[in-house]
């Protein structure tokens, strides 16, 4: 299992209006990072090569023990967009630490 501490997190950021994409409910658990390694799609890489690639990274990421590591707020962000691609032009980024501060985005 799991430590909370993410869930905690995204919990008490819903208090102040900052709501995780994918989980709209309250009660929602959500205690791991979610991560998006890119959107890769080449001129002329078919769909079959790209859905074989997904696969393999997929099976690959999931083969093995799961990877702990210790996070700081330092190396916490909160992203704001509209089209989730996340297209660097339309996206906000703000560290965790700037918002505490009342920093400039980042």
């Amino acid at each position: 299992m799991y430590p909370m501490t993410l869930n905690t997190l995204r919990s008490t950021a819903q208090e102040y209006g900052i709501l995780h994409n994918y989980h709209r409910d309250p009660l929602d658990v959500d205690n791991d990072f979610y991560f998006r390694i890119g959107l890769p799609m080449p001129p002329g890489l078919s769909e079959s090569t790209r859905r074989n690639v997904e696969t393999r990274v997929r099976d690959s990421l999931s083969s093995g023990p799961p990877v702990l590591f210790d996070v700081n707020v330092s190396d916490l962000y909160v992203a704001s967009y509209e089209d989730d691609t996340l297209p660097v032009g339309s996206t906000r980024v703000r560290s965790v630490p700037s918002i505490q501060g009342g920093g400039s985005p980042g």
